[in-house]
């Protein structure tokens, strides 16, 4: 056969395989630097001499990766190894191989290969259609086939035809499949139905069968499709005689690196101390927002080409140095419009300062504890948010006159030469630049990881899972008719006339001084007197709805004594109040969840920061837990058990678990603390390890905020849109607590300052219980979602139907013109953010 009438008949199909398109990426790409090109020699082509060489080496190495060809008739035990390849392209003229054995052996290949994340591209035929049986040709090898078929994004159907009356061209994309001829199926003679199956399926070239049997649907075909896993072009329709129809270098670049126009950001990690905590921050992070990413650690930047940048709306760096990273790929990137956010500070480098904007920087961190300052316009909304004691580490820096700086730290001297970050336009792109360690571990910066994205990116969209929680931990629970007020006067007043030294004596006065401010009534009425008609009036100012949590004695019993465990401290309170407040918190829709036996944490080893006395064995926990249970039902019915566990002092290990879940099968949520302070376990909102429980864990606490309780409660709600707080009944009397006895009336209205300017900035918060809020976190968390930018708008996937709704928030770069099967909630003309609710698959904010 002659080498000229090969490239007469040559026609091209691409096949990519690599991740899967709506999941969030945990790990980049297969990205080889190294292209395997696969052909048969039994159709007389040579590694020097094949369409591979002619079509495709060239725009394959322009792109800066390499070549490397393998003959077919050889096989493929040799290629077991395939850890640097890419992409695999096959080029075959014929359908039919020697034997059954070669086509499925060759089909479970491609597929290992393809799971491997690894770009596949077959040209002409897919080479094993069908085998030789003796003198006859079998052609049921389509089981094998169709799972590779699968991964690319189409179903292929069949319904063979070559009667050109019987086809038509319904689409065609002119660029893309008439490079030097017109497609015309009188001369091309050929049909095969494929069908995509996923959104991101672009299709060039469709067909229609009008003579279509019944399974062909409407009949249509999209013979020459590119996708983020594949791509396919079906025989006679890439080349015919010496014109070659399809855009083969458009096709190929299309192919090896595919953008579906779906948001999407790379997170690079170069040479940093604790790998395994900066990826699981991120991971969480992305996973609250539905920011669909890519991951890549040190050894697979050394793999990226320029290309492979193209795809992603920012990228997310965390290095110490610049070594680490593709720097040359990163600049290049900027310059030509990307986005770029450093999360950490990088040792100073001539080429790396002049690219962040930066004259001088030294090389040793300073610590701060006195805070920092960032501009509001950072945040959603343009909302104001301390930072004054958040403690950081910061270079040195003079910034260059271009350079935005967008927060400093808290400093009476110098604060211009300690930027915390900055932004700086290149040239078309945009970077961030912290210029410190705090983002890159911390869970408590998650939401400014997030809105770093949103500061630097023309347009970008996250989900939200906008809930406002407020639980009440130890109620209600054993109260002592005690007056704390004269008590604990007295007990600071005998301290202050036995001390001798001025300083501590100054103390002291201060101390007895703000007593004064306590309540004059007994814990017991200032509980059902004042605090409980106080909490019910936010219930309608704040929209709250309250998850409070019982809590039956404050012994220290873990060992049964002869007469078992009983409840008797639930019922000292004057006129059975406890009880009462049981009752009163659900006639007034609270949620009433569990605390404990006792205020004992269910772990088999002491706390380190705790006075808390170990339980012996589950057994004995399982013992106090069906005290607790019974108790339960004879004071508020089965009915009423509980749905969700508060542990005591936010801790509770394995053997602690399983014996609640025994006892209480009715708990399905388990609460401690989003951030770990002094030994608590800390959770993110997940279910356990054994899937028995949800974490919903807690993030702010109290009546007041201090700095670093506000900046964590927007950070967490500039993540994904969750408040999780909780207070006490009796924090009044409690030092700690309440600020060294600054009085009921001041906490009063430290709170609802904060949260009056959080209704304020959100009015649109859902406020639900714990129970509520649990149903909503496993559809969410369980649910893709995700955004692709369009010419003018943004359109949103998400599962859609079943009555849910899915909050969205967004910057957009203008004012809304139009919402489609979404509602408005919330626009704010001055930063140009914008949230929406839909409960459709598809919406659209059009600009």
């Amino acid at each position: 056969m002659k080498l000229s009438f090969i490239k007469k008949v040559i026609i091209l199909v691409v096949t990519i395989v690599s991740v899967t398109v709506y999941t969030i990426s945990a790990l980049a790409k297969a990205k080889g630097l190294t292209v395997l090109c696969i052909y048969k020699s039994s159709e007389g082509y040579t590694d020097d001499s094949n369409p591979l060489k002619w079509f495709f080496e060239k725009d394959i190495t322009s792109n800066g990766l390499q070549v490397r060809y393998h003959d077919f008739d050889k096989g493929f035990s040799s290629l077991n190894n395939l850890e640097d390849i890419r992409a695999i392209v096959t080029w075959y003229n014929g359908g039919v191989v020697a034997s059954r054995d070669i086509g499925v052996n060759y089909a479970k290949f491609m597929i290992g290969a393809a799971e491997k994340g690894i770009k596949i591209i077959i040209v002409n035929s897919y080479g094993a259609y069908g085998y030789k049986d003796g003198n006859e040709t079998k052609w049921d090898l389509l089981p094998y086939i169709r799972p590779l078929f699968t991964k690319i994004g189409i179903y292929f159907q069949g319904f063979w035809t070559n009667n050109p009356n019987n086809i038509k061209i319904v689409y065609k994309d002119s660029a893309m499949v008439e490079k030097d001829e017109k497609q015309d199926v009188t001369k091309s003679l050929h049909y095969q139905q494929i069908i995509p199956l996923r959104e991101d399926v672009k299709t060039y070239l469709q067909l229609q069968r009008t003579d279509a049997p019944p399974q062909a649907g409407d009949g249509k075909s999209s013979v020459i499709v590119i996708s983020r896993t594949g791509a396919f072009a079906l025989e006679t329709y890439v080349v015919r005689g010496s014109k070659v129809m399809l855009n083969t270098s458009a096709f190929i670049k299309e192919a090896l690196f595919y953008n579906d126009g779906y948001l999407n950001v790379a997170v690079m990690i170069g040479d940093v101390d604790r790998l395994d905590r900066i990826q699981n921050n991120i991971s969480y992070a992305f996973k609250y927002a539905k920011i669909r990413y890519d991951l890549y650690t040190k050894d697979d930047l050394k793999k990226l080409v320029a290309n492979d940048l193209n795809e992603y709306e920012a990228l997310i760096i965390a290095s110490k140095t610049k070594n680490a990273l593709p720097f040359g790929l990163i600049r290049d990137y900027v310059e030509n419009g990307g986005k770029c956010i450093f999360l950490n500070y990088i040792e100073p480098d001539k080429d790396l300062q002049a690219f962040i904007g930066v004259t001088q920087y030294e090389k040793e961190p300073e610590y701060f504890k006195q805070g920092i300052t960032v501009n509001p316009s950072f945040f959603m909304n343009g909302v104001s948010v301390t930072g004054d004691d958040i403690d950081c580490n910061v270079r040195k820096a003079i910034v260059d006159k271009d350079v935005k700086v967008l927060g400093t730290v808290n400093t009476l001297f110098d604060a211009d030469k300690y930027p915390v970050v900055w932004e700086r336009a290149i040239k078309k792109g945009k970077l961030l630049y912290w210029n410190t360690s705090l983002l890159d571990e911390s869970k408590l910066t998650r939401g400014m990881i997030v809105q770093s994205i949103y500061k630097v990116a023309d347009v970008f969209a996250t989900g939200m899972i906008n809930v406002g929680l407020m639980m009440i931990d130890d109620f209600p629970a054993p109260w002592w008719n005690v007056a704390y007020k004269p008590y604990r006067i007295k007990y600071y007043s005998d301290m202050l006339q036995n001390e001798k030294d001025k300083f501590n004596r100054k103390k002291l006065e201060e101390i007895v001084e703000k007593l004064k401010k306590l309540p004059d009534e007994t814990d017991t009425l200032f509980i059902s007197d004042v605090w409980f008609k106080d909490i019910l009036s936010w219930q309608k100012q704040f929209g709250f709805a309250y998850s409070s949590f019982l809590i039956f004695n404050y012994n220290r019993d873990t060992k049964s004594d002869e007469a078992g465990f009983s409840v008797r401290d639930f019922y000292l309170s004057q006129n059975g109040l406890s009880t009462k407040m049981g009752i009163a918190a659900l006639e007034n829709g609270f949620e009433l969840g569990f605390h404990g036996y006792n205020h004992m944490s269910l772990t088999l080893t002491k706390p380190k920061e705790y006075d808390s006395i170990p339980w012996p064995d589950k057994k004995t926990m399982m013992q106090a837990l069906t005290v607790s249970k019974n108790e339960w039902i004879a004071l508020y019915g089965e009915s009423a058990l509980p749905f969700s566990y508060v542990a005591p002092h936010n801790i509770i290990d394995t053997t602690g678990l399983q014996a609640l879940g025994e006892v209480f099968p009715s708990i399905r949520v388990v609460a401690t603390l989003y951030v770990a302070k002094s030994g608590e376990v800390e959770q993110e909102f997940d279910w356990t390890p054994d899937n028995r429980f949800y974490q919903i864990p807690r993030i702010t606490s109290g009546y007041y905020f201090r700095d670093f309780d506000k900046f964590a409660l927007y950070d967490a709600f500039h993540n994904f849109g969750v408040i999780s707080h909780f207070i006490h009944p009796d924090d009044v009397f409690d030092e700690m607590r309440s600020k060294s006895y600054e009085g009921w009336q001041w906490l009063k209205s430290n709170f609802e300052k904060e949260f009056g300017t959080l209704k304020q900035n959100y009015p649109w918060i859902r406020w639900m219980t714990v129970k509520d809020a649990f149903y909503e976190f496993v559809v969410y968390n369980s649910s893709a979602v995700n955004f692709k930018v369009i010419s003018s708008g943004i359109e949103i996937y998400t599962p859609g139907g079943a009555g849910h709704s899915y909050y969205i928030r967004a910057r957009i770069p203008k004012q809304h013109k139009q919402l489609i099967n979404c509602s408005l909630v919330q626009y704010t003309p001055a930063t140009g953010d914008i949230v929406i609710k839909t409960n459709k698959y598809k919406s659209v904010i059009v600009w």
